[in-house]
């Protein structure tokens, strides 16, 4: 249940937040990591519309259907028929992008989500990204399960609603607000906060 997943997510996030603020303990910046970057504006009350949100989530069929589920947006993306099965799949290699990228590149349907540290990467695709891993000599590989089919080019299909449902009015915050996408400070309005959070999922993040 994605939905379910993204929700806990935030809500854990902005409890906790809600809560260390309480004592007057504030951050000077916040530099969120995937769904983190969203975490981080609805903590520090920058995006305050948290029912909202939870009302566009339930409503949506992003991440039930397009980007989780049967995985529409990638289906329409590689062009599957309603038999072939999207079979999404993603983990961590401890790699550097460096060796990686080159057989990303020769192994369709295959992509670099995410660089977490100089020495380890995120893959993910359709199940065929097994094929990169070969080329690599079978590294060791922690796949993840329940995560959407984000920080790829998947993502583009349904760009015009992922943006929609990001677009909040805001508020300013004393903390210096990065994009996870970038890796640039911004100053949060609401199409830059939108324009942010819909370029860390359609392309790879690294977050190095």
């Amino acid at each position: 249940d994605h939905n379910s997943m993204i929700i806990a997510h935030v809500a854990m996030c902005t409890a906790l937040s809600d809560r260390v603020r309480g004592f007057g303990i504030a951050p000077d910046m916040a530099v969120g990591y995937s769904l983190g970057e969203s975490s981080s504006l609805f903590s520090l009350g920058v995006w305050r519309e948290r029912d909202e949100m939870l009302r566009r989530i339930e409503a949506s069929p992003l991440f039930t259907r397009d980007l989780g589920g049967e995985c529409a947006a990638a289906r329409t993306l590689w062009g599957l028929d309603e038999q072939e099965d999207v079979d999404w799949c993603l983990g961590i290699v401890p790699l550097p992008q460096e060796r990686i990228q080159p057989h990303i590149d020769a192994v369709e349907r295959a992509y670099l989500l995410i660089v977490n540290t100089p020495e380890e990467c995120v893959l993910g695709g359709q199940r065929a990204v097994m094929q990169v891993l070969k080329r690599l000599n079978d590294p060791p590989f922690i796949e993840l399960h329940g995560v959407t089919t984000v920080h790829c080019p998947v993502a583009e299909v349904v760009a015009e609603a992922y943006h929609a449902l990001h677009c909040f009015d805001t508020w300013p915050t004393r903390a210096r607000i990065f994009s996870c996408a970038s890796g640039q400070p911004y100053t949060p309005d609401t199409r830059r906060c939108a324009d942010a959070i819909l370029a860390q999922a359609t392309g790879t993040i690294d977050y190095t």
